[in-house]
């Protein structure tokens, strides 16, 4: 069988790697980014043209199929896409048009699956290759590819392993078509527990009475830092949390929100339900700081309950 030639869909520089990839093995039918260009997909577009890569930023369909028909691709692949794609697509590539969906379909079903798997301290995921359908992350899973998730690990860092892990999902296509002469896909279970919407503000208040320390701890790592980290208010101040730590500081059975420590020498430590947190770094509108500093700063003492 001839080399698969496969066409990436993406309005976001998560792709590079993957098209650096399927170039460097020949496999690259060229990059398709529909809709008009923003901040993040002009930065895609100027890199693939800086690379002779070929491109086609599209909002017709037709123009999209022209390409593909083109370029002679076999498969699609949409990776990093924030742009809804029709499976009309699919009609003009041999094998259909594939989403790479980064979580175990149909959990965190939704637009940001990445922040909420973090959020709620999930160890592994998948990485998933779905049909394209005209409702998001509906298709039937065609493979999966497994993800561990580092309880250290911030947005970022997971989002960058994704991308690397992007190829292995890729190989895994082209041997179900080498072995099978084509994709096999499976239904989607119909029942799960965890969608993934998109993130709102209120997502990201910290809620210092009801949450344990890792959670807060995890809801600050999936906001770090893509969106700027966890919302605090101390006081008549706000801020932006991007670290913390559980702390083994007694609690002294204070109310949940108290602070209960602050120097040089062990930080910003508040007392929680379950056990006290350190807050390692805060961000504001001047600048960001330790949590000592931060204290400091806005003349944080030991007994001020936050709100």
């Amino acid at each position: 069988m001839s080399n698969i030639q496969i066409a990436v869909v993406s309005t976001s520089p998560i792709s590079i790697s993957l098209i650096h990839y399927l170039s460097e093995n020949n496999q690259l039918a060229g990059v398709l980014m529909p809709g008009a260009l923003t901040h993040e997909s002009y930065q895609l577009h100027e890199k693939l043209v800086q690379n002779n890569v070929p491109v086609c930023q599209y909002q017709d369909n037709q123009v999209a199929l022209e390409h593909l028909d083109r370029w002679q691709a076999d498969l699609g692949v949409v990776f990093g896409c924030g742009v809804k794609i029709s499976p009309e697509l699919s009609d003009g590539l041999r094998h259909s048009m594939v989403n790479f969906h980064a979580s175990a379909l149909p959990e965190y079903r939704g637009p940001q699956p990445v922040y909420w798997q973090i959020r709620n301290g999930e160890r592994n995921t998948m990485l998933t290759a779905h049909r394209l359908e005209e409702s998001f992350d509906t298709g039937d899973i065609v493979a999966q590819w497994p993800i561990d998730i580092d309880p250290l690990e911030t947005h970022h860092l997971l989002f960058g392993k994704i991308a690397t892990e992007a190829m292995g999902l890729v190989e895994t296509l082209l041997e179900q078509i080498y072995t099978h002469g084509e994709l096999r896909a499976t239904p989607q279970a119909c029942e799960f527990k965890h969608a993934a919407p998109r993130v709102q503000e209120k997502d990201l208040a910290i809620n210092w009475k009801e949450s344990s320390a890792l959670e807060i701890c995890n809801q600050i790592r999936a906001s770090n830092p893509h969106l700027g980290g966890a919302r605090a208010t101390f006081g008549k101040f706000q801020g932006n949390v991007l670290q913390a730590t559980p702390s083994g500081h007694p609690t002294y059975d204070l109310k949940p929100g108290t602070v209960v420590h602050v120097s040089l020498s062990q930080g910003l430590i508040v007392a929680l339900k379950d056990e006290c947190i350190r807050l390692d770094i805060i961000g504001d509108s001047e600048g960001f700081y330790d949590g000592y500093r931060y204290a400091e700063l806005i003349q944080m003492r030991a007994g001020m309950e936050l709100k």
